[in-house]
């Protein structure tokens, strides 16, 4: 463990095929680093909640999770609404200065070999 950061066991629930026997989520330990402030402050908050600073992390990933799958949902969306409009999409701005650089590269070569 380093000094700058203290670390405890976490339990996440992992969803996996469900079975007919299986009725509860699987769950898996996963290590965390907090540095000493946040981990204090985390207890402090699950003790002021009634809580367990575990509920409270797997509350705050939960919302991380569907935060950025909807995110990136979102920008799935406006990009190919934006190329059914004819807009440049991120991945053609990219292309295009790609080939952009190369050419001026390649302008640069030719004129010091021919120096």
């Amino acid at each position: 463990m380093s000094d700058k950061h203290e670390s405890f066991e976490l339990e996440l629930p992992i969803r996996g095929k469900s079975t007919r026997r299986m009725k509860r989520p699987t769950v898996c330990s996963m290590s965390i680093q907090l540095t000493p402030d946040l981990e204090q402050r985390l207890n402090q908050m699950a003790t002021a909640l009634n809580r367990t600073a575990n509920d409270l992390v797997e509350e705050a990933m939960n919302g991380f999770v569907k935060h950025v799958t909807s995110l990136a949902a979102q920008v799935r969306e406006g990009e190919e609404s934006a190329e059914r409009v004819g807009w440049l999409t991120h991945d053609d701005v990219f292309e295009r200065l790609n080939q952009r650089s190369i050419k001026t590269a390649e302008r640069a070569f030719s004129t010091q070999v021919s120096i």
